[in-house]
């Protein structure tokens, strides 16, 4: 008979594969559109309605623009990417009403927004309409045209014509405010802009034209040289004077990506900022890379 046997060793083999795992990231983000414009003033301009911001939309904070609730955080992996693409300055317009902003997008493989551009101011006359935007281009004076709303959780709408002699034109919206109505021969005032996390306020919108005499000191918004941050996605107003086509151009939009500490990711302008946070901005097409 055979007792038990003893293994005097065992051997094993194990194979082991690493896999890589990559926790999300929390990523905040800006997406505004391009601001939108006020009529010229060879088409009567100084009785135009400002022209609308950009849309706004973001996370980080409560709210965004035309009071909608912000949006929840990115999660994003290392690899992983976005493509923002930037709305470009609204040229100043050659004909009654004004014109349209154009919007900015963010990109990724689970991920989409687009803010529009801000709707155009209309222009002297009755048959001259403004257009629905980011934030509503507002009315003209002349003819009592009515502003255009916002779209919905991007931007307000625009202040109406005065619709007496001499006809000021409504403000155009923002993404904080809609724009006023002009009274007489005071233009409607600008719609607010609203305050992002890196401190700056955004789409703010542009001031009714005068009814023909010289508007009152003030904000212009994308008026340039007179007004107007860069790439804040302002919609244009009034210029001082008379003329209302010198430099009406309807602010560029931006996409900002931000993110707590070091930098982790390339692409746009970097920069460090507010609250700790590294802050990737795009003014012109771009790719949000992770880099870890």
């Amino acid at each position: 008979m055979f007792g038990p046997r003893i293994l005097s060793s065992i051997s094993f083999t194990t194979k082991h594969r690493m896999v890589p795992y990559s926790h999300p990231i929390i990523f905040d983000f800006l997406v505004v559109g391009g601001g939108g414009t006020i009529g010229a003033a060879n088409g009567g301009g100084y009785y135009s309605g400002g022209g609308g911001a950009g849309g706004m939309i973001c996370s980080g904070q409560a709210l965004q623009g035309g009071g909608g609730n912000a949006q929840p955080f990115l999660r994003l992996s290392v690899g992983q990417s976005l493509v923002c693409t930037p709305a470009g300055e609204t040229a100043a317009a050659n004909s009654y009403h004004g014109s349209q902003g154009s919007a900015s997008t963010l990109i990724g493989s689970t991920y989409s927004f687009s803010a529009d551009g801000g709707g155009r101011g209309a222009g002297q006359g009755g048959g001259e309409t403004s257009s629905v935007g980011g934030s509503g281009g507002a009315g003209a004076g002349y003819g009592n045209t009515g502003g255009s709303a916002g779209t919905a959780n991007q931007g307000y709408g625009g202040g109406n014509g005065a619709g007496t002699d001499p006809n000021a034109g409504g403000g155009g919206g923002g993404a904080g405010g809609a724009g006023t109505n002009g009274v007489g021969q005071t233009g409607g005032g600008a719609g607010l802009g609203l305050l992002w996390i890196d401190g700056n306020v955004y789409a703010y919108g542009g001031r009714g034209g005068a009814g023909g005499i010289t508007p009152v000191a003030g904000a212009y918004a994308a008026n340039r040289p007179s007004g107007g941050a860069p790439n804040r996605g302002a919609g244009s107003g009034s210029a001082v004077g008379n003329d209302a086509s010198g430099g009406n151009y309807g602010g560029a939009g931006v996409v900002i990506i931000a993110y707590s500490g070091a930098q982790i990711a390339t692409g746009g302008t970097v920069t460090r900022g507010l609250l700790g946070k590294t802050y990737h901005t795009f003014t012109a097409l771009g790719t949000f890379l992770v880099t870890g």
